[in-house]
């Protein structure tokens, strides 16, 4: 019998200058710009057949993400060492649920949450999503839905 994982994928960074408006600080979209990055690095750590440019490369499937937010607990700087964690709150047949936080050191600096859907690149209607994601998205630990 296998147990669910307990640790979300860690992904580490920095916060660059071109992440940060004039004073320095974290503009509002770049959370969410690193947080997919970190879940690209969660997907190619999975393996080839697991990376983005092989999914997308199949040509038949698109990922969009259609709904996407963010909450900012804390300031986030130019320098500041973070880590993006990344747990899945979903996984439905044509859909997904990803949840993710960026901590400077013990602290929370930001929670995110986005919801990707698969499409048929021809006809844009939902579609299966492919057994190599699944399979990546099973090593994550699930995160709580949140209300509101």
């Amino acid at each position: 019998m296998s147990t669910a994982p307990q640790t979300p994928f860690l992904y580490p960074s920095r916060i660059r200058l071109a992440q940060s408006d004039a004073g320095g600080v974290v503009f509002f979209t770049r959370p969410l710009e690193l947080f997919h990055e970190a879940f690209e690095a969660f997907l190619d750590d999975r393996g080839s057949s697991s990376s983005v440019a092989s999914i997308l490369d199949a040509g038949a499937i698109a990922l969009p993400i259609v709904e996407a937010n963010e909450v900012l607990k804390a300031p986030l700087f130019v320098g500041d060492a973070v880590v993006v964690g990344i747990s899945v709150e979903r996984v439905g047949t044509s859909s997904f649920i990803l949840r993710g936080t960026i901590t400077r050191g013990d602290d929370v600096a930001v929670q995110t949450r986005t919801v990707h859907v698969c499409i048929d690149r021809k006809t844009r209607a939902k579609a299966a999503l492919p057994t190599t994601l699944l399979a990546a998205l099973a090593t994550l630990p699930t995160a709580p839905a949140v209300e509101g």
